[in-house]
């Protein structure tokens, strides 16, 4: 939970455990700030990232929780820098909804994340990793009216990146 310290001490104790088995195992982990969570935002994924202290674990960058949050996601990137190991984009309607929104308004570019801000400062401390999109709540979508969201989410990550350069 959100601000509660026994809850981030059990987060901190369970992923610095999953850490050290993922080392064994030659693996990467990343821990996601996500609303309502004990690691929720730029301070206590920071934090955490410290205290559990491995070199097998980093930061899954969500914009579009710390965005909700809320933060400025932009500077997020720039404050997590080299520990992001991945980052999914999805928009979303507004900071004050409690959950993502519908599918469609997750499509990056329809919501009110910076998604341009946002790559210009992955750009900026040189993140090379993968940019996935997560779409919440198209689980009984027709394959078609899934596959539109994915394009036009592709479609739309593609221009910006080429802007950027």
């Amino acid at each position: 939970k959100t601000g509660d310290e026994e809850s981030f001490a059990e987060a901190i104790a369970l992923s610095r455990e999953l850490a050290n088995i993922a080392g064994r195992h030659g693996i990467q982990l990343a821990l996601k700030p996500h609303v309502g969570a004990a690691v929720h935002d730029t301070k206590s994924a920071t934090r955490a990232h410290r205290e559990i202290g491995s070199s097998h674990l980093g930061l899954n960058f969500d914009p579009s929780h710390l965005h909700r949050v809320p933060e400025d996601v932009a500077t997020a990137a720039t404050v997590f820098g080299e520990r992001i190991v991945h980052s999914h984009f999805r928009d979303c309607p507004s900071r004050v909804e409690r959950g993502p929104g519908t599918p469609e308004q997750q499509v990056p570019g329809r919501g009110e994340v910076d998604i341009v801000g946002v790559l210009r400062a992955l750009g900026q401390i040189r993140y090379q990793g993968p940019l996935s999109f997560e779409c919440i709540g198209a689980k009984g979508y027709s394959l078609a009216r899934a596959t539109a969201i994915a394009a036009e989410t592709r479609g739309y990550l593609n221009r910006c990146l080429q802007e950027l350069g």
